[in-house]
């Protein structure tokens, strides 16, 4: 019996407690405060980033068919002139870069409405998720979620 209370035990010793979720949290607002969009980036989850590039690959397949179709060509006339960038600049953006113009043209209100948001409570840490609770100043309550990937918080986008 002791033998299986010490083999459940050790597998425990090892693990690290994750960081504070509270500070990655502050970070994060005060880099969409300052518009830093790549230190915003650079926090998100492997997932999330993984849907830029997606979305990034996306655009280029579309970009390549601009000549052969006018609902396409209008489409990316009007992006090309709303991100201040050429088509061959839009065509070639990662997906870090699609974020960050993307983020800088089209900063949600949501976003916006997070930097002056108040944090209801305390960061609930369950396993390798974390969330924290705020309310806007338009009275409106948000869930914030973050995973724990390789022992770093990463903001979790819808």
């Amino acid at each position: 019996m002791a033998l299986l209370v010490l083999a459940l035990l050790l597998p425990a010793c090892g693990e690290e407690p994750p960081p504070p979720l509270r500070p990655v949290f502050d970070e994060l607002i005060e880099n969409i405060r300052a518009k830093d969009y790549g230190a915003v980036y650079d926090v998100l989850s492997v997932d999330v980033k993984g849907n830029c590039d997606r979305k990034a690959t996306e655009w280029r397949a579309r970009i390549a068919s601009v000549e052969e179709d006018e609902k396409e060509a209008k489409y990316f006339a009007g992006v090309t002139k709303s991100w201040g960038v050429t088509l061959e600049e839009l065509a070639g953006m990662s997906g870090r870069d699609f974020f960050i113009r993307g983020t800088e043209v089209n900063a949600s209100p949501q976003l916006v409405a997070l930097t002056k948001a108040e944090v209801l409570g305390k960061p609930i840490v369950e396993g390798q998720r974390g969330k924290i609770r705020v309310r806007t100043p338009l009275r409106r309550e948000l869930t914030i979620f973050f995973v724990l990937e390789h022992g770093a918080w990463r903001l979790v986008l819808p």
